[in-house]
């Protein structure tokens, strides 16, 4: 900034509906669209919103969550065991049985949507990060697969479209990928890419590259949450994944990814590479698609690109260095990683 610029005064953020909110989170959905899932598991609350992508890494729900349980549990089963006893003194050990399996039950069906509530409330009252008005300009890892099969028509890609309320390229069709979240640091990518693809993603890292193994992890999450299939290690000494490009989003968009994109046949799949019935719905319209009809899909700009180079390498061409579109600045770039 000008040394000599004026200074803009704070912005006052909008208000956020609390009520909505928290309804929302008791049902472990984003507090800010309602559609995307809070969670990843029963209690892991996801760095993002795969829909909106509002993020939600900034909570702070610690035991809160575990005290309002007992408090609820407590207080509801507390006043149940005493009546029931009073009223028809059944058997102790019986009584200890049904009221153990019951406040058991209760209490696994509080946590969850109790912590989702908590992490809508402090999204609401914009507590801890949930605080800044201002659209981040940060540019997050991301891994994306491109699944590919042989077909008697020939070759097949794996693509999907992403819902309509989504801040991020909504309405348009994708590979599977997200980004990198923090847990994936600790993955490894031994078995699943080759030494070039290795080499190749350690160049022009950025300041916080989360490392192959958490790209690796990512992809295989992304695309067992999205899809609902499992990348094996691929067979033989052929690894399962190639990186094959990378592009940053172009400022100016309300989420930014560094995505690297993984070539994966299908045979490196575990089990059915047709069976969606484990996929989240971040996707809708999960389908096989040829290479010449996925073109007249309604794709970003930069998919266009990538299959175009997946076209090329699928068809026997060669890659003299991984395309590499860079747009961290005003000023796109475009390398080759040799």
């Amino acid at each position: 900034m000008n040394q000599h610029s004026t200074i803009a005064p704070p912005v006052e953020a909008a208000e956020r509906p609390l009520k909505p909110a928290m309804l929302r989170g008791w049902r472990r959905r984003c507090p800010s669209c309602g559609a995307g899932p809070m969670m990843n598991g029963y209690l892991r609350v996801r760095s993002a919103c795969p829909v909106c992508g509002e993020e939600l890494h900034h909570h702070r729900a610690d035991d809160g969550p575990a005290y309002l349980t007992i408090l609820i549990v407590g207080h509801i089963m507390a006043p149940v065991l005493l009546y029931s006893f009073v009223r028809w003194r059944p058997d102790p050990v019986l009584l200890a049985a049904i009221f153990s399996v019951g406040t058991v039950a209760l209490s696994l069906f509080l946590l969850p949507r109790l912590k989702g509530a908590l992490v809508a409330l402090q999204w609401a009252k914009r507590m801890h990060g949930f605080g800044s008005p201002c659209v981040s300009d940060r540019i997050r890892a991301a891994a994306t697969v491109i699944l590919w099969r042989k077909a008697a028509s020939g070759a097949e890609l794996l693509m999907g479209q992403r819902g309509a309320s989504a801040v991020f390229m909504p309405s348009k069709y994708v590979f599977p990928g997200g980004a990198v979240d923090p847990e994936d640091a600790a993955g490894d990518a031994t078995g699943y890419l080759d030494e070039t693809s290795l080499s190749r993603l350690a160049l022009h890292p950025e300041a916080s590259f989360p490392g192959a193994g958490a790209l690796v992890t990512a992809a295989r999450r992304e695309l067992q949450e999205e899809t609902g299939l499992t990348l094996s290690r691929g067979t033989g000494p052929r690894p399962a994944m190639r990186f094959i490009f990378r592009a940053i989003t172009p400022p100016g968009l309300p989420r930014r990814f560094d995505a690297r994109f993984f070539l994966v046949d299908a045979a490196a799949i575990t089990g059915d590479a047709t069976n969606f019935t484990e996929a989240s719905g971040e996707l809708s319209h999960l389908h096989w698609i040829g290479l010449a009809a996925a073109r007249d899909l309604d794709l970003p700009f930069i998919t266009e690109i990538v299959l175009a180079e997946t076209q090329a390498l699928l068809e026997g061409g060669d890659q003299p260095g991984v395309p590499f579109f860079d747009n961290s600045t005003d000023i796109p770039t475009f390398h080759r990683i040799l």
